[in-house]
């Protein structure tokens, strides 16, 4: 009889262990929960939601890189826009200038002081097409340049910069010394001006998409941000009432574990 009493008492024991061992892992999964504030820290600990929320991380960090670039876009679609704008304030002096030259009224000295005004704004305005740059790469070599605007591949756009400076725009040999070429000049110079703002259109219509674009980003990254914390972030009510929850049954586990223990030692004592 007493026999049978050790073995189930010693089921018992073992069963009561068990409970105690899996409190305890409870208690832990629980306390690193609450630590790091995630309910998913590893694979095993959910591997669907862990891969889900691990795709999510990269899509944000690629959203957040990606409105990064559609700033630096902005800035240099600024900086260029901010030269054009500086030519087309030129080009409409030296148009000014070609009107008052288109007066007959002038002396040859007179038009001697116009003309060489007229070639420092050829100067200048080379000058500008030909230094402005953004982190070293010069603006108005008629290049394309890409801006990426989102996570993924090919997501983004192209900026296309004419190549620009006097020659192109046929400004480079205006003559002030005659009505003729003085009244040429005018002509010259109303397409030159047309060219330059038709291009800061252009770079205008892709610093709003860039705009638009960003703040797509941004959306798509704070609602990402928002679904994988639901998906991986723990509730900390909810994880705390488990955590009190496991500590209660660790203690009434052990404190079962230790009264068996004690009971066996009696019937031990007995059969001496």
């Amino acid at each position: 009889m007493r026999t049978d009493m050790i073995i189930s008492n010693n089921r018992t024991a073992m069963n009561t262990q068990e409970k105690v061992k899996i409190a305890q892992d409870n208690k832990s999964k629980s306390l690193e929960k609450l630590s790091s504030g995630h309910k998913i820290n590893k694979a095993a600990d959910n591997i669907a939601g862990f891969f889900i929320s691990e795709g999510m991380e990269g899509q944000i960090r690629g959203l957040k890189k990606g409105s990064a670039g559609t700033t630096t876009g902005m800035s240099l679609t600024d900086v260029a826009d901010g030269a054009l704008g500086q030519v087309g304030s030129m080009l409409e002096r030296m148009r000014e200038l070609s009107v008052q030259a288109a007066n007959d009224i002038n002396s040859d000295e007179d038009r001697a002081a116009i003309q060489n005004e007229m070639n420092g704004w050829n100067e200048e305005i080379n000058r500008i097409f030909d230094g402005t740059e953004f982190n070293t790469k010069k603006l108005f070599k008629g290049e394309d340049l890409f801006i990426q605007a989102g996570a993924n591949s090919n997501q983004g756009m192209a900026l296309n910069l004419d190549k620009m400076n006097t020659k192109i725009l046929d400004i480079d040999n205006l003559d002030m010394m005659s009505n003729k070429s003085a009244g040429e000049a005018i002509e010259k110079l109303d397409s030159a001006i047309k060219k330059v703002y038709s291009s800061r259109n252009n770079i205008g219509s892709v610093t709003n998409r860039l705009s638009i674009a960003n703040d797509n980003d941004l959306n798509m990254s704070h609602n990402l941000q928002i679904s994988k914390s639901k998906t991986r972030d723990v509730d900390m009510a909810d994880e705390m009432v488990a955590l009190s929850t496991q500590k209660i049954l660790e203690k009434s586990s052990m404190s079962m574990l230790a009264h068996t223990n004690k009971f066996k030692k009696g019937v031990f004592r007995g059969m001496i």
